[in-house]
């Protein structure tokens, strides 16, 4: 029998204690229809969109500060490539900058959260 449809997040965050929170957030809306894969950094990020036949998210939700790669440049690195600019990205943050705010719109997020 095939495993339901659900929707796949991901979460691009180095605070794992708040990724865990998003991801049970998530589960405690609808505990059989979301699957939630979590990373630490950019570069985690696009080794998991590289590999074939891997997870592959309905959403990402990226936060802006993190090491190795950070979420502005994962966000111009997602909407500047073919095969994952398609993919609806939104960033989440504590800032409440309005430069910050227009900056994800104007890289491709589709959505600030604050």
């Amino acid at each position: 029998m095939a495993e339901p449809l659900r929707t796949r997040f991901l979460i691009v965050d180095d605070d794992t204690d708040d990724a865990d929170l998003f991801c049970e957030a998530l589960y405690q809306v609808a505990p059989k229809k979301m699957r939630c894969l979590k990373v630490e950094n950019g570069q985690e990020l696009f080794e998991v969109l590289s590999r074939e036949g891997t997870f592959s998210p309905d959403l990402i939700f990226l936060d802006i500060n993190m090491p190795v790669m950070n979420g502005w440049q994962c966000l111009k690195k997602l909407k500047n490539d073919s095969c994952w600019k398609d993919i609806p990205t939104v960033i989440y943050s504590t800032s409440t900058s309005k430069r910050d705010i227009d900056l994800a719109y104007e890289l491709g997020a589709m959505f600030f959260v604050t």
